[in-house]
């Protein structure tokens, strides 16, 4: 997959909230071939860093307890 930049220099970051962290890396590591690592976040839980050829590209994080989300 090419390395496009379409926001011309602007920073752009995407983090995925999610009650499903195992399915949300296997969906997105499959859907374009990322990879990645995880580590702890400083709002507990585990953050997973998502890269592509050894660049991050995105972000995944748990669902924190008592976030107020559906």
């Amino acid at each position: 997959m090419a390395n496009v930049d379409l926001y011309h220099g602007n920073f752009s970051w995407v983090d995925l909230v999610t009650t499903d962290t195992d399915a949300g890396r296997a969906f997105y590591e499959g859907l374009f071939g990322w990879g990645g690592s995880s580590g702890p976040s400083p709002t507990g839980g585990e953050y997973h860093m998502f890269e592509k050829g050894g660049d991050p590209v995105a972000g995944m994080i748990a669902i924190p307890p008592g976030a107020g989300f559906p």
